[in-house]
């Protein structure tokens, strides 16, 4: 599978799993009402959903209950690793599932998903508290910005690696979080160029969306605000999701491992029809 048409097939799994965004959208929306002190805007190097969770905050202030307070944003990370296994499973498989089903592959997944982000959380904190703060702190000129344009390069290295572990993690069933990064880490070296590009198409559809949003909440009237932000914050998951779907569909087009990536329809002799 070409990685233009992973993008397509992958943003259009996520269109197509409406009930799986709204109901994080409700969850997180939920958490940030009866969790006190849940940092739900500062967690997007361990979510992604930092701009989602920015238009939940203003629509709260909107709406008179106050912006969502500072708190612990390693809770927002829980989150995640209680609803990715689900998550990544339905996006999986191309199918709607039960509610059952869903809560299955969340318990199932929890902790290997949960020791994948253990073995990534050193990377993130040494990118995020020790070189961010130097470079925010370095003189402006061309040598601070090409460090910074380091650093969300290996910021982007990092999150595609994390990525790809819990994609494989899901898909091929995986119990061990060295074995899903090191495969993770092989998949990427030898698709170098190609798992970039998907990344920057994914970026850059990201980024679309935020701006012509942002675009369109300052240029509507105060009384719209109300619906425009919760709008933003569910097209905001809906993109994370097109995210990780695309990530999904270029690893199913370029291994194809059955029987839990590619889910073919049973041909005769193998069909049930052979049995009667």
């Amino acid at each position: 599978m070409t990685v233009p048409a992973a993008f397509v097939v992958g943003w259009g799994r996520a269109f197509r799993a409406p009930f799986l965004v709204f109901g994080v959208l409700i969850l997180s929306l939920m958490a940030a009402e009866i969790i006190p002190g849940w940092n739900l805007t500062r967690a997007d190097a361990f979510l992604g959903f930092g701009g989602a969770w920015a238009a939940i905050d203003r629509t709260r202030e909107f709406l008179g209950l106050g912006g969502i307070p500072v708190g612990i944003p390693a809770l927002h990370a829980v989150l995640w690793l209680l609803l990715g296994g689900g998550i990544l499973d339905r996006l999986t498989r191309t199918r709607s599932a039960p509610f059952a089903a869903f809560a299955a592959a969340c318990r199932r997944y929890f902790f290997p998903l949960f020791r994948v982000a253990v073995f990534l959380l050193p990377f993130y904190a040494v990118l995020w508290f020790i070189v961010r703060p130097r470079l925010l702190e370095a003189e402006a000129g061309v040598g601070r910005d090409a460090l910074l344009l380091m650093f969300f390069l290996l910021l982007a290295l990092v999150n595609v690696v994390g990525d790809f572990a819990a994609v494989r993690t899901v898909a091929e069933d995986r119990r061990s979080a060295i074995g899903s990064l090191a495969a993770s880490v092989r998949f990427i070296g030898r698709r170098q160029g190609r798992v970039a590009l998907l990344y920057a198409l994914n970026v850059l559809a990201m980024v679309s969306i935020t701006r012509a949003w942002l675009l369109a909440a300052s240029a509507a009237p105060v009384s719209l605000s109300l619906f425009l932000w919760p709008g933003y914050a569910l097209l905001r998951i809906w993109a994370r999701f097109g995210f990780l779907a695309s990530e999904i569909a270029y690893f199913q087009g370029e291994l194809g491992s059955r029987p839990l990536t590619v889910l073919s329809d049973p041909v005769w002799p193998d069909a049930p029809s052979s049995e009667s």
